[in-house]
């Protein structure tokens, strides 16, 4: 009992301390993808240019990537490093301007979290669930705010507000609760001598 109650508790700082890194690089989709990319100037340019933000120089930028494997006719997303927490903010109070265009900025979220964000939006809607420093955050039918980190929470508030027009969302959350048990290898057998 005790092991498990350790085990869940040495997750919990694990993803927090994933999170904390992966909070200082928001991510952003819709970028084309040339061969010839210098991904900061892109990224300075686009910040300069969509949002208006004139401060944000290259100096700004700590490093910029892109995630996953290259497929053609498929922009991957780019995750940028910021200098410093000031140019991180500015540019996430003026994401707001990119609204109609297809570029998006968003949290740089663990899998988890991520997951707990998907089956929040599935189940409250677009509109009602977003994140803000790594935490979900969900305006319920009551028009209360809820802020949840994890899936069994999400679990929580669903029961209190089940979806009368859909069963499968509140399916996919009973789902996404129960954590597979751990499973060990199986031992190798003896080879037999002959």
């Amino acid at each position: 009992m005790f092991l498990i109650k350790d085990l869940k508790w040495l997750s919990v700082i694990a993803e927090k301390s994933r999170l904390g890194i992966r909070l200082q690089k928001p991510a952003k989709s819709g970028v084309p993808e040339r061969s010839d990319d210098d991904l900061i100037a892109a990224t300075v340019t686009l910040f300069q240019r969509h949002l208006g933000l004139s401060n944000i120089t290259a100096d700004s930028v700590k490093s910029c990537y892109r995630l996953g494997k290259y497929t053609e006719g498929r922009s991957r997303p780019i995750v940028v490093r910021f200098s410093n927490l000031s140019c991180r903010s500015s540019v996430w109070k003026d994401k707001t301007k990119l609204k109609g265009s297809s570029l998006v900025l968003h949290e740089f979220l663990t899998k988890s979290r991520q997951a707990t964000f998907r089956a929040a939006r599935e189940h409250f809607g677009i509109k009602n669930v977003w994140t803000s420093n790594g935490i979900v955050c969900i305006v319920t039918p009551d028009n209360s705010r809820e802020r949840i980190v994890s899936i069994e929470e999400l679990g929580k508030i669903v029961s209190k507000f089940p979806k009368a027009s859909s069963v499968s969302s509140s399916a996919n959350v009973d789902q996404l609760q129960s954590p597979k048990p751990l499973q060990s290898r199986p031992k190798r057998g003896k080879k037999n001598a002959k």
